[in-house]
């Protein structure tokens, strides 16, 4: 099984997109609260809120759905095991705890000299937590009926035989 890593373009997008959706769902929250509630209690349960958003998104995806945040789904990239398992959930907590480490001194200077050593292309986080973010493998394109012709011990009255075998996707 080959993996190839993701560059680091497409991860800094797939982390571009989901801040966007997380700052996104903070603000529409953030409204609400605003609506209802007192100014202060408000912007107590959006820190929280937005806290919880901004730890949690990743652990969530990263564990639960294959390894691929929004983000990481729109660009077809995804985090795994270096071992190509996937990522558990004490790795997910390695790797988006160091995260705060990897964003300094600006928006991930560390993570992306990190990236830049690494032949892997794996930022510190990645290092820590022995995780890849590799790019999905493309499925084959199934284009109808495949056929295989019979070895010629099976031929019968001098005709090649078919062995038609229809696969359903």
């Amino acid at each position: 099984i080959r993996l190839e890593p993701a560059g680091a373009g497409s991860r800094f997008l797939a982390i571009l997109i989901d801040a966007m959706i997380i700052v996104g769902i903070a603000t529409a929250i953030n409204i609400v609260l605003v609506i209802f509630l007192p100014a202060g209690v408000a912007v107590a349960i959006f820190i929280t809120v937005n806290f919880f958003l901004t730890w949690a998104w990743h652990l969530w995806f990263e564990t639960r759905k294959q390894g691929r945040t929004p983000g990481k789904r729109a660009l077809k990239i995804r985090v795994i095991d270096a071992r190509g398992l996937p990522v558990s959930l004490h790795q997910s907590l390695v790797r988006n705890i160091t995260r705060v480490l990897d964003f300094v001194p600006v928006f991930y200077g560390v993570g992306a000299i990190a990236m830049m050593a690494s032949p892997s292309r794996r930022r510190l986080g990645d290092i820590l937590a022995d995780t890849l973010v590799v790019r999905d493998a493309q499925p084959l394109a199934y284009r109808g009926r495949e056929t295989w012709t019979l070895p010629a011990t099976l031929k019968r009255q001098g005709r090649s035989t078919a062995l038609v075998i229809p696969i359903r996707g």
